[in-house]
């Protein structure tokens, strides 16, 4: 049966959320309420005459208050390990609490760990130690307990999410082409790109609240090429008109790569431990302030040894069960997206 009446987001105010609205709310079939846990965050939201519902995904009472009369979920809310873990068996209980009859959680391909090759849905879930990875494993757990007590879950796997607004995997790496602190680079770089955009994602979320068959099932959900990562900075110069640059050495990649690792953990701490001290002393030094501004620049344009490693890995996340169980296939090619992306990211004014 499919989900006509009233549907509610998690994490609205985010970059899945924030599209999952915009696109639900214009079709007038479906009335959104927008569920998010901070009012500041909502000025996107804003322009539409929404439902708006602040919610603590810890706070049961808060979610059940967020969710009556909803008929199905779309939970998209990220955050620390609790938020991912604990928030989305609070959701799970508070659906079968309510009687909702779809639930489409958000979950990622990080779930299958360091899996290369061709990896579908089949393949295991792997803990890798890596916080975020983990808790999205234990947080589709919930899901699959869930199910087997027979609620109505479906469960979407995107791999990387590029397109307006997004942060990581948009406006930071447009940020670092431009500013030239990163780009192709020898012997590093050609591992799989698996990227998919926020358009097509927004069309397999409707694809998951309308099918029956989807229900208890996990899905893929990538891009319809999978390019090297070199292949896509120079994709993005080219497409900012931005002039091609040579392939950085090897030596000099891992060299940098290695050097700013532990400045960024230093800087970690200090911003933990004495953020007071550092904003005192760059108040009163310019010298100082421009170091810090210097540094921060350079840890925000170097990739972590973990984006390193990712930059390098062979694996491509197939969508032949989404295709043919969910009807859904990727449409915008990575040009295309790119295209749109970068017409977003001149008008934020970021080139």
């Amino acid at each position: 049966m499919a989900t006509e009446g009233l549907q509610c987001m998690t994490g609205a105010r985010g970059f899945i959320g924030g599209p999952v609205v915009e696109t639900l709310h214009p079709t007038g079939r479906r009335p959104v309420r927008a569920g998010f846990r901070q009012w500041a965050s909502c000025a996107r939201l804003g322009r539409f005459p929404l439902d708006l519902q602040q919610v603590d995904l810890l706070d049961p009472a808060s979610i059940d208050r967020a969710l009556a009369g909803a008929d199905a979920i779309v939970h998209c809310a990220q955050g620390p390990r609790d938020v991912i873990v604990e928030g989305t068996r609070n959701v799970l209980d508070a659906a079968r609490r309510l009687g909702i009859g779809r639930v489409v959680h958000l979950s990622s391909c990080v779930v299958y760990g360091l899996a290369g090759g061709d990896v579908d849905e089949s393949q295991p879930l792997q803990h890798t130690g890596d916080p975020y990875t983990d808790a999205k494993i234990d947080a589709e757990k919930a899901c699959q307990d869930a199910v087997r007590r027979g609620a109505p879950v479906v469960v979407l796997r995107p791999p990387l999410v590029y397109g307006p607004w997004g942060a990581d995997w948009t406006i930071k790496m447009t940020r670092r082409v431009i500013q030239g602190m990163w780009g192709p680079s020898e012997r590093h770089g050609d591992g799989r790109c698996n990227l998919v955009y926020v358009e097509d994602l927004m069309r397999a979320v409707l694809r998951a609240l309308d099918s029956e068959a989807a229900v208890g099932e996990a899905f893929n959900v990538n891009g319809p090429e999978a390019i090297s990562w070199n292949d896509y900075f120079r994709r993005i110069r080219a497409g900012l008109g931005l002039p091609d640059v040579r392939p950085v050495p090897s030596w000099q990649a891992r060299l940098k790569v290695g050097v700013m690792a532990p400045t960024a953990a230093f800087g970690s701490w200090v911003r933990a431990h004495h953020m007071d001290t550092v904003r005192a002393v760059a108040a009163r030094f310019e010298p100082a302030r421009r170091a810090m501004k210097l540094a921060e620049r350079l840890i925000r344009g170097t990739p972590s040894p973990e984006e390193f490693a990712l930059f390098d890995r062979e694996v491509v996340y197939r969508t032949h069960k989404a295709r043919t169980v969910l009807g859904w296939t990727p449409r915008v090619t990575i040009d295309e997206g790119l295209k749109m992306t970068n017409a977003w990211v001149r008008a934020q004014g970021l080139v």
